[in-house]
């Protein structure tokens, strides 16, 4: 460490302050024209370092308009005390809003007049303050090393006479010329351990004649505190110390500057980045420092990384975008700041954000690289998180968007299909459309889930019939999975229903199937089972006592380690590569099982494959049940009601429209039609008879249902009325489209939900 520690020292500090990013310049007193800026410039304000050259007044028109009274601040200072340190915004040259420290210093020349203002600018919009202040600390160190005097000074010990030179006096602080004692010259060492070992030494030196090199704190004649090295040396003649002289040196430009380095070293020491120093001079760049930080982030201890190249980090992959313009910046001697993607000790990949400075010697000789590495990783998957869940809104809104007019065409197909097989008797076409109706109604269902998973629909659980829901999926599973992966389905006999949408059950069962799936390797297998369980006892890692019914998906894949099982159920979490994997299924399927009272439990390790126990309620009652679609019948009757009422159907879409009166014409009902919302309105003002019963779509272009219901109110009072639309009820009053609890059909609707629905709205008359 200490080696490494001696090669940081020999790079200097304004290398590792460029690679931070920060900007140091230096204009002119007083017109302020510049005469140096790094080109970091362009990084935190967007304009090139050759425009804030040729234009002074980009400083200040770059600061916000709000802040623009820190210019009078900033020259006040400068007059006043000589330097400053404002904090403030600007506006890049981009737009761009930024907070920056802006530090600066008026400079004296040998004539002590002001000649120029020194200062850095730092963002410290994403920086950490503890950057700052080593800037700072290396301005103190900057300008303090330059100062130094040593003053020369003698004891005649038989007279007790002490002599100083000019310097001495300055250093004391005292008018040159006055003879001070031994007493008054060891008062000026500051009280304590200073004074104590200062006089203890010159009472060595005389009595022993043992000389002595010491640092000692010191306060001058006016007060100031300074840090002074005092040499002493013994003359001796005849056996006895006759004289004792020596020199003093103010060195306390020098202590600020170690205290400074020391702050610097535990700085970046503890610097959250990864710090590596490349040894520019030796032919393949070996790393000669690397601060804690880069160990934690790659993994490797400082012994495994020093004296290597830094691309080992790189493992086999050299064609990255980002290493290309890292070599050009290393063949031409430049800074770089690129994007990269690393490789961990154990294998894992990590990205980085990685800056480098080159480091020149005096004679212009290119001795180090500085870099720094930032781990993104993280920032880099929460950006993907944030692009998934974009994706899946603009899904849901698809969805949302869409679901309207693609169930009006499957309420078309479902109904027509009921009016045929309702006049076919047992002729030979009425397989096919059984077929045709339990097409339409699994579509309806995945459109169900679709807006389900993307929470434009709310679910609806009931009684459900697990076994009868996942039979009809188990074929369409088959489809999804490799052929070389068997799939077994062993459902359990007598299974209770469970209170769940059959939609929420298809997503449980299928994204469980596909983790397995890609779980397992080739010829693998995946069994799914149902089973019902009665838990007795409560235990931590178990469900709470009652009975449920357990599907189970088990495979012989890969398996999991426990740290990995810990954080399956986190969003957006994946072990996939990169753009393969979403991070929600497992998060869905326990927000699913949560949400319905369950409890689901995973057993894995490394090797051994993947247990998934999902725990489901058992439904409070048996029946009715719904499954995933009815069992095929031979005929459909349709029941003809004895209630005599007029009906006003309003729907503008045509088919559906048509379709609805030709089944409430069957069902017995006298039939109005309108196509639109003012349509209907006419027809309510014009028909002599009564109209018992609105029947109306939600989302019409004219007019919602909800308001066409209430101008419908005021010419037909007593009006019963019936809502339907392909959104979900709760959907719309969500939404505000129609009032929660109101009568409500959702399409599409079977002949017998319309006809249930419709006779029990009017028989309540």
């Amino acid at each position: 460490m200490s080696k490494a520690n001696d090669n940081l020292q020999h790079v200097p500090l304004s290398s590792i302050l460029n690679a931070m990013e920060e900007v140091i310049w230096s204009v002119r007193w007083p017109d302020l024209v510049p005469i140096f800026i790094t080109p970091s410039v362009e990084r935190i304000y967007g304009y090139s370092h050759a425009e804030f050259m040729a234009n002074g007044r980009l400083w200040e028109d770059a600061i916000h308009p709000d802040d623009r009274a820190v210019t009078r601040q900033i020259m006040t200072c400068l007059i006043d005390v000589g330097e400053y340190s404002e904090q403030y915004r600007i506006i890049t040259n981009e737009g761009t809003i930024k907070w920056v420290r802006n530090r600066g210093k008026l400079i004296y020349n040998t004539a002590n007049q002001p000649e120029r203002v020194d200062g850095i600018v730092s963002d410290i919009t994403q920086h950490q303050e503890a950057l700052l202040d080593l800037q700072a600390t290396k301005e103190l160190l900057s300008h303090t090393s330059r100062i130094a005097s040593i003053g020369g000074w003698e004891v005649d010990v038989p007279t007790q006479r002490l002599i100083w030179s000019d310097v001495t006096f300055a250093i004391h602080e005292v008018v040159s010329g006055q003879e001070p004692d031994i007493t008054t010259a060891i008062n000026f060492y500051k009280p304590g351990p200073s004074r104590q070992a200062i006089s203890q030494a010159v009472q060595r030196c005389i009595e022993a004649g043992t000389p002595f090199d010491l640092e000692l704190e010191f306060v001058t004649a006016k007060g100031r505190e300074l840090w002074v090295r005092v040499v002493g040396q013994p003359t001796i003649t005849a056996g006895r110390c006759i004289k004792v002289w020596g020199v003093i040196q103010d060195i306390t430009a020098r202590k600020q500057a170690e205290e400074g380095l020391c702050v610097l070293e535990a700085a970046v020491e503890s610097a959250p980045v990864g710090v590596v120093v490349c040894d520019a001079r030796q032919p393949d760049l070996p790393i000669v420092y690397v601060n804690p930080a880069m160990s934690q982030i790659s993994g490797y201890s400082h012994a495994e990384i020093l004296g290597r190249n830094p691309r080992f980090l790189h493992a086999n992959e050299y064609d990255q975008e980002g290493l290309h313009a890292l070599r050009h910046a290393l063949t031409h001697g430049m800074a770089c700041h690129v994007e990269l993607r690393n490789y961990r000790k154990d294998g894992s990949p990590y990205m980085v954000e990685l800056s480098i400075a080159p480091v020149y010697d005096s004679t212009g000789q290119l001795n180090h690289y500085v870099g720094i590495q930032r781990d993104i990783t993280q920032q880099r998957r929460l950006q993907q998180q944030l692009l998934m869940a974009q994706k899946i809104e603009a899904v849901g809104r698809l969805a949302a968007g869409v679901a309207h007019d693609y169930n009006n065409a499957l309420q078309a197909i479902l109904g027509n299909t009921e009016l045929a097989l309702s006049s076919s008797g047992n002729g030979p076409l009425i397989s096919y459309l059984e077929e045709i109706r339990t097409a339409a109604q699994r579509s309806a269902t995945i459109t169900r889930q679709l807006l389900g998973f993307t929470r434009s629909q709310v679910a609806q659980p009931s009684p459900t019939d697990l076994n009868a829901v996942a039979e009809q999926l188990i074929a369409m599973l088959r489809r999804l999975i490799r052929e070389d992966i068997k799939l077994y389905w062993s459902p359990g006999r007598d299974i209770w229903h469970v209170l769940l949408d059959p939609a929420q059950i298809d997503q449980i069962i299928t994204n469980l199937t596909l983790n397995a799936r890609d779980a397992v390797g080739a010829s693998g297998t995946i069994t799914i089972t149902t089973a019902n369980v009665v838990v007795r006892e409560a235990s931590p890692s178990g469900p709470p006592p009652g009975k449920f019914v357990l599907l189970t998906v088990q495979d012989n894949g890969i398996g999991m380690d426990c740290a990995t099982k810990a954080r399956i159920f986190e969003p957006f979490f994946t072990t996939k590569p990169m753009g393969q994997g979403t991070g929600i299924g497992m998060p869905s399927v326990a927000n699913i099982v949560h949400q319905n009272h369950g409890f689901i439990a995973v057993e894995s390790t490394p090797g051994t494959g993947t247990t998934v126990r999902v725990y489901l309620p058992r439904a409070p009652h048996q029946a009715p049940a719904r499954s995933a679609a009815k069992p095929p019948s031979k005929s459909l009757a349709i029941p003809t009601t004895s209630l005599k009422a007029t009906v006003l159907l309003c729907e503008d879409d045509s088919a559906v429209r048509d379709l609805s009166q030709r089944i409430l014409a069957r069902l017995g009902y006298s039939v109005l039609t309108a196509a639109s919302p003012e349509a209907a309105l006419s027809l309510a003002a014009c028909h002599p008879g009564p109209i018992d019963l609105l029947i109306t779509d939600v989302v019409m272009p004219e007019l919602s249902g909800s308001a066409l219901l209430q101008q419908m109110l005021a010419l037909r009072p007593g009006l019963r009325w019936l809502f339907m639309s392909g959104h979900a009820a709760e959907t719309l009053a969500q939404e505000g489209e129609i009032p929660s609890g109101e009568h409500f059909i959702q399409k599409p609707f079977t002949i017998a939900d319309l006809a249930l629905k419709v006779e029990a709205i009017v028989g309540k008359a």
